[in-house]
């Protein structure tokens, strides 16, 4: 990665599920692509994104685009709200301020 600090948690890219990106480091399960580190939960996903890099990197450009940026660096895109759907308390470690959003997102829809 350009030196940038790695997320401490992000979406695997092939199952959506939330992983340590450390833990992952730490195991083998994270790989380099075209200058942006993906992580995943097992050696499975990692294979399946190995075998096939450019579909599943598609797949992360497609769920990025932005749909509000609430900070400089992160924004409620599909995969945040995967994420948030997923587990709220792991994205809330990560991105307290788009949990306060979503919540009230989810809110403001039970009150309709």
């Amino acid at each position: 990665m350009s030196g940038a600090k790695a997320p401490e948690r992000m979406l695997d890219p092939i199952c959506d599920m939330v992983v340590v990106v450390p833990d992952a480091q730490a195991e083998g399960r994270t790989v380099e692509h075209e200058g942006r580190m993906y992580a995943f939960c097992s050696s499975g996903c990692l294979s399946a994104f190995k075998a096939d890099p450019v579909r599943w990197a598609a797949k992360v450009d497609a769920s990025a685009t932005a749909v509000q940026t609430l900070t400089g660096d992160a924004v409620i895109d599909d995969g945040m709200r995967r994420w948030y759907a997923s587990c709220r308390c792991c994205l809330s470690d990560a991105y307290p301020a788009i949990v306060a959003q979503l919540d009230a997102e989810r809110d403001a829809a039970a009150a309709h």
